[in-house]
């Protein structure tokens, strides 16, 4: 008999990157030759590895019309 797997999560987030971001390119075409369990494996890794570098943007507490607002400034600097 097999156990049946219970989802606590789901969600579909789209990803694009932008120039900025072209060093990514090579993980996430590997990503897309994997398949789906494979694939969760990688990105679950990518997460559990990279969740502590994150927690600054989890923090942030403005609205996304703020945040839009932040972005657009900041890109002016790059």
């Amino acid at each position: 008999m097999s156990r049946s797997k219970t989802t606590l999560y789901s969600k579909v987030h789209r990803i694009s990157l932008a120039e900025s971001e072209r060093d990514l390119l090579p993980f996430f075409e590997a990503l897309d030759k994997l398949p789906a369990g494979r694939r969760n494996a990688a990105l679950f890794a990518a997460i559990r590895n990279g969740q502590g570098a994150a927690q600054a943007e989890l923090a942030r507490t403005e609205s996304v019309k703020t945040s839009k607002a932040i972005d657009a400034l900041l890109d002016e600097f790059e």
